[in-house]
């Protein structure tokens, strides 16, 4: 028996069935959340809009503008051109040990500048 494969996505476990990218999920199997994903750990959807801005080495923070919200993350060095500009952050919120951590996979500049923010 043989499996056609979408390139980028991992092969289907063994008991289920190839899903084609369109198709709904097969009945009985619970739909993927995320193929790109392989089998790195699921967490929950997060975007985040607001100004970001460097907390110490290989740490940012970024400070949500619905909710004022200040949450910091690590990210790689790539993310550093839009330190100080208003962003919109894609990512994950994950939870490590008891911990909750956001796991930034894509970033976007709205801005080039961020607002005042509003007193502390």
């Amino acid at each position: 028996m043989g499996w056609a494969q979408v390139p980028g996505q991992p092969p289907p476990a063994a008991g289920q069935q190839p899903q084609t990218p369109g198709q709904p999920p097969t009945p009985g199997q619970p739909p993927s959340a995320s193929p790109q994903q392989g089998q790195q750990p699921q967490g929950e959807a997060t975007n985040l809009t607001g100004c970001l801005t460097k907390a110490g080495s290989g740490q940012y923070t970024i400070v949500d503008d619905k909710t004022q919200k200040h949450v910091t993350f690590s990210a790689p060095s790539q993310i550093e051109p839009y330190v100080n500009q208003t962003v919109e952050l894609t990512g994950e919120t994950v939870e490590r040990g008891a911990a909750t951590a956001f796991v930034p996979q894509s970033v976007k500049r709205v801005a080039s500048t961020c607002q005042a923010a509003p007193g502390k």
